[in-house]
């Protein structure tokens, strides 16, 4: 197999037993130059895959999809379909890291909560540019914009937990746009990297990605609605 950064090995672990990736980290830790580095063995993000290594990449990932995947079928997505769509790019070809992504795109049409391709966080990194130093969660049909702040006694929730959590913003704590651009777009342009699902929790797990705020900056330069602003 051509790349053993993200998809065959790596869909099979997720999909089969189940087992999350790990939850992406605060992007602001590291710089993304630092964070996107491979082990030994990876693939570099930023190679390119193209041709008929990449048709055979999609074919193996298309077998996995039917063989290994029990609760592909919950919601009767057409996998065969996305997949096309990215095999008509074979000659042009793509990195390793835009693979990646449109894999994650492919997997979001199922239902399977735990479907994930296992380097999707290394993938959003890659894209480099600011990233926030908050978090954002729901508050009702709001949003709200948090920092965690080290906390020696550890948390009201999980003592093992050593931070807190404090408002950005206490004064004003309710999120409404970012950019300038309604955080309702935002939460949008994440949607297709989260699987099918009751919308509360679609809308959840996309504000957990906009922690990767400039990879999602390049999503809304190609949505009309953003771009005519700029």
């Amino acid at each position: 197999m051509t790349f053993k950064l993200l998809a065959i090995a790596g869909a099979i672990a997720c999909l089969t037993s189940f087992s999350c990736a790990e939850e992406p980290k605060s992007p602001q830790s590291a710089p993304p130059s630092q964070q996107a580095e491979t082990k030994e063995g990876e693939r570099d993000l930023s190679q390119t895959i193209s041709g008929e290594a990449l048709r055979n990449d999609l074919q193996q990932f298309r077998a996995v999809l039917k063989q290994e995947w029990i609760l592909s079928n919950l919601n009767g997505a057409t996998f065969d379909a996305a997949i096309d769509n990215i095999e008509r790019e074979a000659d042009t070809g793509m990195t390793v890291a835009e693979l990646a992504l449109r894999l994650q795109r492919v997997l979001c049409l199922g239902m399977d909560g735990h479907a994930q391709v296992v380097q999707l966080g290394a993938a959003l990194q890659s894209v480099g540019g600011a990233y926030p130093d908050y978090s954002l969660d729901l508050c009702g049909d709001r949003y709200v914009a948090y920092r965690r702040i080290p906390s020696p006694e550890g948390n009201f929730a999980n003592a093992k937990k050593k931070y807190k959590l404090e408002l950005l913003r206490a004064d004003y704590p309710y999120v409404t746009a970012i950019d300038g651009v309604p955080i309702e777009r935002w939460v949008e342009a994440a949607t297709p990297y989260v699987p099918r699902g009751p919308k509360l929790s679609m809308r959840s797990r996309s504000m957990s990605l906009l922690a990767y705020l400039p990879y999602f900056r390049g999503e809304l330069t190609r949505i009309s609605h953003y771009a005519e602003r700029f």
